[in-house]
C-alpha cells in the first residue's frame, strides 16, 4: 500500500536525533578553502603584494586573487578564523535541514563569483588604495547564517520558523552593525531604537504566534538532544562575529580596515541565497 509523508511529524514518531548527513565531498570542499589560503600565504611576500588589488589601477587577475592573499600573519589568521567559525556552522545547519544543495550553491557563488563583485564595488569608489584579504567572503558566510538557521529550525518547527522569514534575523545583524559603525547622535540612536523594537515585535510574533501545533513543535525540538543548543550557539556566533568584526579599529598596523567590504559581503551573503531559494522559489 502506498503511503505519503508530511513535513510535520508527530511528536511520538519524531526522529530523536538531529538527522541530516554530512557528505564527504562537502567536507573536502570546506577544508580546501583553508588549504588555498595557507598556500597563498606561503607565497613570497613580493608575489603577494603583486596580487593585491589596486583600486586606482585594477587588473582582472587581481580582482579575484586579491581576496585569497594576506600580507601579515595576523590578517591571515583572523580571516582564517572567521571562515572556520562560520562556514562549517552554516554547513551543519544546512546539513541537518537537508539543504545540502542550497549550501553548495551559496558556497561556490561566494568563492568564485563574490571576489569579482566585491572588487568591482570597491573599484567604483575610485580610492587610491590597495585591497586584499578574505574577510569580505568570510562575512558572506556570516550573511548566510540567518537563512541557514531558519532552515534548521524549520525542520522541527515549520509553522513558526520558515526560511522566508529569515530577513528578521538578518536585520537584527544589520541593527547590531549599524549601532557599532554609525557615529552616535540623537537621530541615529532613535532610528536604532525604533528598528530594534520593531524587530523584537516581529520576531516575538513569529515565535509566539497562536498555533495549535506550536507546543508539539517545541516539545519535539526540546526532545532532540543538542538541537536547541546548536541554534543558541549559532545566534551567539552570528551576533558575536558582527560585534567583533565591526568593533575593530579603522586603522590597524598602518592598514585601513575595509568595513565597506565587510558590510557588502554580509548583505550579499544573505540577499543572494534568500532571493534564489525563497523569493524566486526553490
Amino acid at each position: 500500500m502506498e503511503t505519503t509523508h508530511t513535513a510535520e511529524r508527530d511528536v511520538e514518531g519524531a526522529d530523536p536525533t538531529l538527522g541530516g548527513t554530512a557528505h564527504v565531498s562537502d567536507l573536502l570542499a570546506l577544508m580546501a578553502v583553508p588549504a588555498a589560503l595557507w598556500t597563498a600565504f606561503a607565497l613570497p611576500a613580493e608575489t603577494r603584494r603583486d596580487l593585491a588589488l589596486s583600486h586606482a589601477d585594477p587588473e582582472l587577475a587581481q580582482t579575484f586573487l586579491s581576496h585569497y592573499v594576506h600580507l601579515s600573519a595576523g590578517h591571515f589568521l583572523s580571516n582564517l578564523g572567521l571562515y572556520l567559525l562560520v562556514a562549517p556552522l552554516s554547513y551543519l545547519l544546512c546539513a541537518v535541514a537537508g539543504r545540502h544543495r542550497e549550501f553548495r550553491v551559496a558556497f561556490v557563488t561566494y568563492l568564485l563569483v563574490f571576489p569579482f563583485v566585491l572588487s568591482g564595488l570597491n573599484v567604483l569608489l575610485a580610492r587610491p588604495t590597495v585591497g586584499l584579504g578574505f574577510s569580505g567572503i568570510g562575512m558572506a558566510f556570516v550573511g548566510l547564517l540567518p537563512w541557514a538557521l531558519f532552515a534548521y529550525l524549520q525542520d522541527r518547527m515549520p509553522e513558526t520558523f520558515q526560511t522566508e522569514r529569515a530577513p528578521a534575523l538578518f536585520f537584527v545583524g544589520a541593527v547590531v552593525i549599524g549601532t557599532i559603525v554609525i557615529p552616535p547622535n540623537p537621530l541615529t540612536m532613535a532610528g536604532v531604537a525604533i528598528s530594534s523594537l520593531g524587530l523584537v515585535a516581529y520576531v516575538g510574533a513569529l515565535v509566539f504566534r497562536r498555533s495549535p501545533r506550536l507546543p508539539a513543535q517545541v516539545r519535539r525540538a526540546v526532545a532532540t538532544p543538542g538541537y536547541l543548543e546548536i541554534a543558541a550557539v549559532s545566534i551567539v556566533v552570528f551576533v558575536g562575529v558582527a560585534v567583533l568584526v565591526f568593533s575593530m579599529p579603522a586603522i590597524q598596523g598602518g592598514a585601513v580596515v575595509n568595513h565597506y567590504t565587510h558590510v557588502v559581503g554580509y548583505c550579499l551573503g544573505f540577499v543572494v541565497p534568500y532571493t534564489v531559494f525563497d523569493a524566486l522559489g526553490r
